[in-house]
């Protein structure tokens, strides 16, 4: 045994129960890992440093500023290049014995089987549903385990899947968890609702720790559990589930035998607002310039609000059904968020509770209304 070896994982080689054998069973393990961004930076570091022996990044994404408030793999002369090329370079400093390797391209329905199949373990660091019923079921039907994280404001969950069981069968799901995604709308991704910076290296860190289990295969994984941790109030748990009865992948024959299409399974590919209720930018500034009376309610939090706006009043979309006094009045109502995914969702209820009003909601939130009127506008 090399010198070196022994030297560099000399702290994993002395653990009661880890050992030389574990040791060389993480070194012959190949790792994909999909996504390089919060949750991906944590993992690819610490099991590059624990010395998997082939490790596969995979986003197609490049740096942008407000990535490095978490991920610190990173640096400011980094923006606008790619994150997997930047990272494959970095983690072959950190253990040259890794075969890093960078997969500067996103994870399609077309790709995800032929990607994913030679693989020990997938690890989910991705940041959409799409992606992660996506990886899900790509897993599933090429017999893979997979390490899920996500992250949300102050909280974050984990759990491992499709892990093999001692009675040859494997492990609950993403499916058992949630079989079918939540209406359109409802799911808000750390771009629209934030992400405290510290969160994504307590979650990655507790994956990239169950990987390490998984590939040298000591202790208990996290399977047939979902592991809550709540950084605001320091508290966590872990809830048992079992697999569900309406999991599409189960059954025999199971229903889903292949990939489908993600986005319009989860409601991304076609609005889910009528044409007629939504304004565009231009529009918009149309109306505001020809001093037409309408209410601009801007329902981001109060923190968004501060950084840039275009006027109007600020409610919150959690504190909106409290305050529907302040929009008493006859004059059009035009419910504005970054992306349009919030104002959408509260779009129907405000219609009801308005009825014969004209209320519509600003299609592609702020962010359109910095690509199609005014380029300068600040988006953060």
């Amino acid at each position: 045994m090399k010198e070196e070896f022994i030297q560099r994982y000399s702290r994993q080689l002395i653990l009661p129960g880890f050992g030389t054998e574990a040791q060389k069973k993480l070194s012959a393990s190949s790792v994909l890992v999909i996504g390089a961004g919060g949750l991906g930076v944590p993992v690819i570091q610490y099991l590059t440093a624990a010395g998997v022996g082939r490790l596969v990044v995979a986003d197609d994404d490049v740096v942008e500023l407000h990535n490095l408030q978490r991920q610190v793999l990173y640096g400011r002369d980094d923006i606008g290049s790619n994150k997997v090329e930047l990272a494959a370079r970095r983690l072959q400093a950190i253990n040259p014995h890794v075969r890093v390797e960078a997969w500067p391209e996103r994870i399609t329905s077309q790709n995800a089987l032929s990607l994913l199949k030679d693989f020990d373990l997938v690890m989910d660091c991705t940041d959409n549903l799409v992606s992660r019923y996506l990886i899900n079921d790509a897993c599933f039907l090429n017999d893979v385990p997979m390490v899920y994280g996500s992250l949300f404001q102050y909280e974050g969950q984990l759990s491992v899947f499709h892990l093999p069981l001692p009675d040859g069968s494997r492990s609950p799901n993403y499916r058992d968890l949630f079989p079918l995604p939540p209406p359109p709308g409802q799911m808000t991704d750390c771009s629209e609702g934030g992400v405290l910076g510290t969160l994504p290296g307590i979650i990655g860190t507790l994956m990239a720790s169950e990987a390490v289990k998984i590939l040298a295969r000591i202790g208990e994984q996290m399977h047939s559990r979902l592991f809550l941790f709540d950084a605001l109030r320091f508290k966590s748990r872990a809830l048992r589930f079992a697999p569900h009865p309406k999991n599409p992948l189960r059954g025999n024959p199971p229903p889903l035998r292949q990939l489908i299409d993600y986005e319009a399974f989860c409601g991304i590919s076609e609005s889910f607002v009528p044409a007629e209720e939504e304004m565009e930018a231009r529009e918009l500034r149309d109306r505001m310039q020809s001093g037409s009376k309408i209410t601009l309610l801007d329902v981001r939090e109060p923190g968004e609000y501060e950084l840039t706006s275009i006027g109007g009043i600020n409610i919150p979309a959690s504190q909106l059904k409290e305050k529907l006094s302040l929009l008493k009045g006859q004059e059009a109502l035009i419910l504005i968020c970054r992306s349009g995914i919030r104002s959408a969702r509260l779009l129907p209820d405000l219609k009801v509770h308005f009825p014969g009003r004209e209320i519509y909601h600003l299609r592609g939130g702020l962010l359109a209304w910095k690509a199609e009127v005014d380029p300068g506008f600040p988006m953060y």
